[in-house]
């Protein structure tokens, strides 16, 4: 927009936590504040998570971010979602071991034949808990089918963690 004084910037999409925090303090320059505390919350909050959960029996955890024609969007590393589950406590169904990388499509037979304990979805959990073929799912047979809401990022990581911890506590110790 000519004479208005706006600056327009593509930031690409975020691959790690580390990028975000990059991106944040990136924004805060160029709109002449601090992102510093808000970046050192972010590590140092995602770092306490970990630590804590370091001696926790890990669970597998498949993360749905959608489905279409082409399959079921998920994360494996190279994502910050990835980084975040992670922190909080889960094993990525699609992890270091699968090959994969950032943010992919796979098909519900792979997600099937990971037989995941948890699964974290950014859509419905009904629709998943009544989905055709995935009765015998450990995840959808034991109700830990759980929504994360919308998946942003930005300092708000910390919070999708903290619900990731949240449910992956409440699965492995039901009686608290």
């Amino acid at each position: 927009i000519t004479g208005a004084d706006i600056v327009a910037v593509k930031l690409p999409v975020a691959d790690s936590v580390a990028t975000i925090k990059n991106q944040l303090s990136f924004i805060s320059k160029v709109m002449n504040v601090s992102a510093e505390s808000v970046i050192d919350s972010i590590t140092k909050s995602l770092n306490t998570m970990q630590l804590a959960t370091a001696e926790w029996q890990k669970l597998n955890v498949y993360v749905e971010l959608g489905f279409g024609d082409d399959g079921f969007y998920t994360v494996a590393p190279y994502s910050y979602v990835h980084e975040l589950l992670s922190s909080a406590g889960g094993n990525n169904i699609f992890g270091a071991d699968s090959g994969l990388e950032g943010f992919v499509t796979v098909s519900a037979d792979d997600v099937l034949a990971k037989k995941p304990d948890v699964i974290f979805t950014t859509g419905s959990v009904d629709d998943i808990l009544n989905r055709e073929g995935w009765s015998e799912c450990t995840a959808v047979a034991n109700g830990n089918v759980f929504s994360i809401g919308e998946l942003v990022a930005s300092s708000e990581v910390v919070n999708i963690a903290q619900a990731m911890n949240d449910n992956l506590n409440a699965v492995m110790n039901p009686e608290k």
